[in-house]
């Protein structure tokens, strides 16, 4: 019976530790999403600063094009940012219910 209180309690610092490098590595997932977050919102940002005069009519397309990607590429990363959260949530919530 003492074995069966020890196997549970090493389970449970197992579990907690491993949950927990998790936790750090969504964390660090998190970072890199929001420097490309950075990176595309500077790209919108230098591609309005650069915007074709009003009479290049192709050339206006192709940049409304370019900020159109930017600002999808932004929202498919807020999307992931919500999962990642979401994921860390749960996480943490295991982690108490394991202690």
């Amino acid at each position: 019976m003492n074995n069966v209180i020890k196997e549970n309690a090493l389970l449970k610092k197992v579990l907690d530790l491993g949950l927990t490098n998790e936790i750090k590595d969504s964390e660090l997932y998190l970072n890199l999403l929001n420097k490309q977050l950075e990176i595309y919102k500077n790209q919108i940002e230098f591609l309005e600063d650069t915007k074709p005069m009003c009479f290049q009519k192709k050339e206006i397309s192709e940049h409304n094009k370019k900020i159109k990607e930017c600002e999808n590429k932004i929202c498919e990363i807020y999307k992931k940012i919500e999962e990642e959260l979401n994921l860390i949530i749960k996480m943490k919530k295991s982690i108490n219910n394991i202690n």
